[in-house]
């Protein structure tokens, strides 16, 4: 059994934190290493990324099987939503197949962020390969149960570094 903290603080009244220790039996995608936030393409095969109540988590597995290299391929996700008295993880939904063909991919090194605002739940992997950033940038409609692939074009950022990703909603471009 895996435990999970979450650590919340209202934003209108009281501002009291309060900690919820939700436990996570490994119910969809089988349990193996795990890595939060961020994982390295050596042997972690299992991502789990938290937002606002909800965790996304990200399969992979190693792109050849001798093991000489970090490269890893993407193989499934899955949404994870907190049980009413958020003592649970519960699978809200899995990405179809077809979604998950179409980001499928290598890499090396992979981090995400999760944003849920006005019922639907955005989930964002920026991952490198060889020096090359990408970023698949997925959303989860909860009222209506579908998913949608956002595309995003290449935009060549080869060679830097990136040390996080987050979602901002308090910045307006005019």
């Amino acid at each position: 059994m895996n435990e999970s903290f979450v650590l919340a603080v209202g934003s209108h009244g009281e501002n009291k934190p309060v900690i919820l220790r939700p436990r996570f039996s490994g119910g969809g995608i089988e349990e193996r290493r795990v890595a939060v936030g961020f994982g390295w393409g050596n042997g972690i095969s299992r991502l789990q990324v938290y937002g606002d109540g909800y965790m996304m988590i990200v399969q992979s597995d190693n792109v050849d099987d001798d093991g000489k290299t970090k490269e890893r391929e993407l193989k499934a996700v899955e949404m994870w939503g907190l049980s009413p008295n958020g003592r649970l993880w519960e699978c809200i939904s899995k990405l179809p197949k077809s979604k998950m063909g179409q980001i499928k991919r290598a890499y090396e090194v992979i981090m995400g962020c999760v944003e849920e605002r006005n019922g639907t739940i955005r989930a964002l992997l920026m991952s490198n390969y060889k020096g090359l950033w990408h970023i698949i940038w997925l959303s989860y409609d909860l009222g209506r149960n579908i998913w949608t692939l956002l595309p995003l074009p290449d935009f060549d950022m080869k060679g830097l570094n990136m040390a996080g990703i987050t979602f901002s909603s308090g910045l307006t471009l005019v």
